[in-house]
Formats: structure tokens, C-alpha cells, sequence
């Protein structure tokens, strides 16, 4: 699983770090050169924009990043790559590793078969962006989807469906998670000071829920989570690093994505913008 993951969100374009057994991913920071993702005199790191897996006779696409070179070199979910360049594609680590290894704005011969069927694209790989970048890009305008893998905890809703008409914050957190601890306690406030004109906070962690309940009963971060054992809802969405917000206008449609400890002030502006909208006619 970890594995899988790791060379599933490199082939995102963000670089995974693994901590207590699970793999996460960050964007590096400006300026730091990333040698797994450029080669010598390439300049910027390339970028394809998908998701993959492991499958036998090739590497499935399970994912297309919006506005990506692999979308516009035509690639779609449930493709099968078979070979990129002149090399096969076995594993998700191999597909990474050619990217990489390509200049930004160079193109890429993929072979691939879709519904059986055998099929050539050719991307123009772009510079890689950050990994906020790829979520915003992927979610921001489109409703977030349902989340495959998750337990819901106690009294929280059984669906994002259940909080249609809600402004909603999604918080991907950990235990082992500073930034995470130093976010939540203001989440919580800020569903305690808006909950009344329609703000719910989700959180989504892997851990234990017996261990989840006692954590946020001592941090005072009482607001409804899921558990997400398998961090199959995490990596259905990309979501690499943590903490990772999303926030949901009343509609469900994804408004903004953020990553890290966010600004309070900034945070609450965007909510009561989205708070202040009209309600969704049913």
C-alpha cells in the first residue's frame, strides 16, 4: 500500500516522504532542487498529471489531473499504459522515473491500450507544479466526489451527501501530524462560532478511532470524524500532504484547497464568504 502510493503521488508530481509506517507527500520547497524528478540541464522537473496503479499486462491509469499534459495528450481514466519512450511499463516507480528523467516541454511517446485496444498518445510534458497546485487545479470548480474506504466515527454523518447545504471543511490530519495538532483546535472553533449559520468541519485520519476519540477529546477538537483505514479516501483525491482542507460551498462544489497550518484570518474570510451565499434551491 505504501509503496503503491508513493509511486502513484510521485506520478502526480509531488515527492513522498514516509513517516510511522504510512506515506504522505510535499511539495519540496521553492528553490529546492528535487534530483528524483529532473535530470541534469532540464531545468524544471516534468510533469504528466496522473494517477496510476499496478495492473497486470501494464499500468492503469486511475486518475487524469484537469489541465494536465496527460489530458491534453488525450489519456484517460482506465487506460493501461504499456510502454513510455522506448521502455515497458511495469510498475508506477518505472512511469515516474521516465518522466523525471525528460526535460519540461519535451514529448513523450506513451503506448497504451484502451478497452483492449492498442493506442499511442503524445504528451508535452509541462514544468511540474506544486502539490497545492495540483489539488486546487484537479478539485477547485468540481464537486467534491464521494470517498471511497471511510468508517464513519461515532455520531458523524454517514456521507458528504448528509451535508448538502452545508459549508463544509474537509481536514485530512494524522495523529503523528504536528501541523495537524497546531490546526485543529481552531477548526474547531470556527465550527463552534459559525456552526449556527451552517459550518460543519469533517475530519478524515487513518488511526484508531479509540485512539482518535481520546486525542481529540484532550485537544477540544470536537468535531465529527471518519476513519479511513486504508487512506484509500486520501488517495483518491491526491492528497499527499498533511494537514490538506478542503473547503465546500453549500452546493458541495470544492472552493478552495489548502495545505499546511492555514492563516486563521484568511481561513474565516473565506468561510463566511461562502456562509453569506444563498443556499442551494432543491
Amino acid at each position: 500500500m505504501v509503496n503503491a502510493m508513493r509511486s502513484s503521488l510521485l506520478a502526480l508530481g509531488v515527492a513522498v516522504v514516509v513517516c510511522a509506517g504510512n506515506a504522505y507527500a510535499a511539495p519540496p520547497p521553492p528553490g529546492t532542487p528535487d534530483p528524483a524528478a529532473s535530470s541534469p540541464g532540464s531545468g524544471a522537473p516534468a510533469w504528466l498529471g496522473v494517477l496510476l496503479h499496478k495492473r497486470a499486462g501494464g499500468v492503469v491509469v486511475t486518475r487524469v489531473v484537469r489541465g494536465s499534459p496527460a489530458q491534453a495528450a488525450g489519456i484517460l481514466k482506465d487506460d493501461v499504459i504499456v510502454r513510455v519512450g522506448t521502455a515497458p511499463a511495469r510498475e508506477p516507480s518505472e512511469v515516474t522515473r521516465i518522466v523525471a528523467s525528460a526535460p519540461a516541454g519535451s514529448t513523450l511517446q506513451v503506448q497504451l491500450t484502451r478497452a483492449g485496444k492498442p493506442m499511442t498518445a503524445r504528451a508535452v510534458l509541462g514544468a511540474r507544479p506544486s502539490g497545492v497546485e495540483v489539488l486546487r487545479r484537479d478539485h477547485v470548480g468540481v464537486a467534491l466526489p464521494s470517498l471511497p474506504g471511510i468508517v464513519p466515527m461515532g455520531s458523524a454523518p454517514p456521507s458528504l451527501a448528509a451535508l448538502k447545504g452545508k459549508v463544509v471543511l474537509v481536514d485530512f490530519w494524522a495523529l503523528w501530524c504536528g501541523p495537524c495538532r497546531a490546526t485543529m483546535p481552531h477548526l474547531a472553533e470556527l465550527r463552534r462560532s459559525h456552526r449556527a449559520e451552517g459550518l460543519e468541519v469533517l475530519g478524515i485520519t487513518p488511526d484508531d478511532p479509540i485512539k482518535v476519540a481520546s486525542f481529540v477529546q484532550r485537544l477540544k477538537a470536537d468535531y465529527p470524524q471518519w476513519q479511513d483505514p486504508e487512506s484509500e479516501a486520501q488517495a483518491s483525491l491526491g492528497v499527499g500532504a498533511l494537514p490538506t482542507l478542503f473547503l465546500v460551498d453549500r452546493s458541495g462544489i470544492v472552493r478552495d484547497v489548502l495545505v499546511g497550518v492555514p492563516d486563521e484570518a484568511a481561513l474565516e474570510a473565506k468561510v463566511t464568504s461562502l456562509l453569506a451565499e444563498p443556499a442551494p434551491v432543491k
